[in-house]
C-alpha cells in the first residue's frame, strides 16, 4: 500500500504581485549585485573573527558572477579570499 503524502496548508511567503512590488522597489542595484552583498554580508557572520580566508566557489553563468562580487567585497574590506 502506497503511504500518502502529509497534507499541508502551506501558503507562499509573498504572493506574486507582492514579490513583484518588492523586486521593483530594489531594481536600482543590479540583481547579482544584490546577490553577491547578501552572500559577502552571510560570510562576514559566518567567519566571525578568524584570520582565514574565504573560499568562494562557483559555476558558470550568474553564480559565478554572484561569486566575484562576493569576492570583490571582501576583498574591499581587507577580508582574505
Amino acid at each position: 500500500m502506497p503511504i500518502a503524502p502529509p497534507e499541508t496548508s502551506a501558503s507562499p511567503v509573498f504572493t506574486t504581485t507582492a514579490l513583484r512590488a518588492l523586486e521593483e522597489a530594489h531594481s536600482d542595484e543590479p540583481l547579482m549585485e544584490r546577490a553577491g552583498v547578501a552572500a559577502a554580508t552571510l560570510a562576514m557572520q559566518l567567519r566571525r573573527d578568524t584570520p582565514d580566508p574565504v573560499l568562494v566557489v562557483a559555476g558558470p553563468g550568474n553564480n559565478g558572477g554572484d561569486a566575484f562580487v562576493m569576492a570583490r567585497l571582501l576583498l574591499a574590506r581587507a577580508i582574505p579570499v
